[in-house]
């Protein structure tokens, strides 16, 4: 496939780790110091981040694929969730999950709707049914349901499956830029709703050290101890989801055993420190890694109407969700994140929570996610069924 910048042809070659990790920091620290400007209102530290990160891989200063960058979306994700729910309160957790999920739901219908609108306005060829299908999939669940719902409709053109994910990353990447945009915007929030980062949270932070000396002794212990605690809880629940025959969801058994540590263990994590800050620079790392991924050479050579297609489902998904959520009473973070949820999954919504300073929507945020992995492959393949047996076509016509 034609890139803008060709394949081996980056000045930082994939094998060159710590320029690799030299540029990330350069991302992250940018996004960080916009984030504390007044164009930090409009343009969020994360947005900063992912656009970065577009930036330097399409002007061929880093590669697009890397070992490093899969490394990180490996183990760093994963790692980082325990340490931004070791403070996690279970009782205000079930009580914010609520909101989420009844935005969630209707986010996924307006997915569905967003996506058989797309099929009317534009010709996917022959396999529209399956496009339909598999777009439709995506926004509900994330990207893991478009490789699912593309394997199981069996496209006779692997094209069309590469096209679908390459315009599932760009367009993507611009709506979580976008939300993240909207974040920050006043008049979108609810009045009385707070999307600051002094939100009531389940999370409640002990003083970095006596004096605010943070460089001490006790403060390393503390960071060893609370990322060994993240890593012992990341094995056991890779283990579990290994032995139980679902390795696609260890997300959800770790969400579930750090909040279960948390509120086993409340007296002995709430005397950590430093720990949420260390998950939520992990997040940015995440941040940075999809925009470096993002190829834009690859959607402009492969299809524009598979991206018109992913464009179509999310616009109409947000106009729907925004007003309804507004209309309800919604607060602002509640309907992004259930929002995010939709169209990136769990961890891209736990992210953008924790890095907006929304802990208390962090574990709704995966809950809600990991319901739209359940839940979307079969909306997918229905609708791929329903087309082909020509029962949209009232719809589409």
């Amino acid at each position: 496939m034609t890139t803008l910048i060709p394949a081996g042809s980056a000045l930082i070659g994939p094998d060159q780790y710590f320029a690799q990790v030299a540029v990330l920091g350069c991302l992250i620290a940018l996004g960080l110091l916009v984030g504390r400007t007044r164009a930090g209102q409009y343009l969020t530290g994360v947005s900063v981040v992912m656009l970065g990160g577009v930036a330097v891989s399409n002007t061929g200063l880093v590669p697009f694929q890397a070992p490093l960058w899969d490394g990180i979306m490996v183990y760093l994700v994963p790692l980082a969730i325990p340490l931004l729910l070791f403070k996690a309160d279970l009782r205000r957790v079930l009580t914010e999950a609520g909101p989420v999920t009844l935005l969630f739901l209707l986010g996924a219908l307006f997915s569905v709707l967003g996506a058989l609108l797309a099929a009317a306005l534009l010709d996917a060829g022959p396999e529209e049914g399956k496009v339909l299908g598999t777009f439709a999939a995506t926004y509900i669940g994330g990207s893991m349901n478009l490789v699912a719902v593309s394997n199981a409709l069996g496209f006779t053109d692997l094209g069309t499956v590469s096209g679908a994910l390459a315009a599932d990353n760009i367009i993507g990447t611009t709506y979580l830029v976008s939300i993240s945009i909207l974040s920050g915007l006043k008049v979108f929030a609810v009045s009385g709703a707070s999307t600051d980062m002094d939100v009531a949270s389940p999370i409640v932070h002990a003083p970095l050290a006596p004096g605010g000396d943070v460089a001490d002794t006790t403060m390393i212990s503390h960071l060893a101890i609370a990322l060994g605690a993240s890593a012992l809880i990341c094995a056991l629940a890779v283990a579990i989801a290994g032995r139980l025959g679902v390795p696609g969801y260890s997300v959800l058994l770790i969400t579930l055993l750090a909040v279960g540590a948390a509120n086993l263990l409340p007296r002995q994590l709430k005397s950590l420190r430093g720990e949420f800050e260390l998950g939520t620079l992990f997040m940015y790392v995440f941040f940075a890694v999809i925009g470096i991924s993002t190829d834009i050479g690859i959607l402009l050579q492969h299809s524009l109407v598979l991206a018109g297609f992913a464009a179509v489902t999310i616009v109409v998904h947000l106009a729907l969700l925004l007003p309804v959520a507004r209309l309800l009473g919604y607060s602002l973070a509640d309907t992004l994140i259930a929002s995010n949820a939709c169209i990136a999954g769990p961890a891209t919504a736990a992210a953008m929570a924790a890095s907006r300073g929304w802990t208390h929507l962090v574990v709704p945020a995966v809950m809600v996610g990991v319901l739209g992995y359940v839940i979307a492959n079969f909306i997918g393949v229905s609708l791929a069924r329903l087309y082909q047996a020509g029962l949209l076509d009232v719809f589409l016509k």
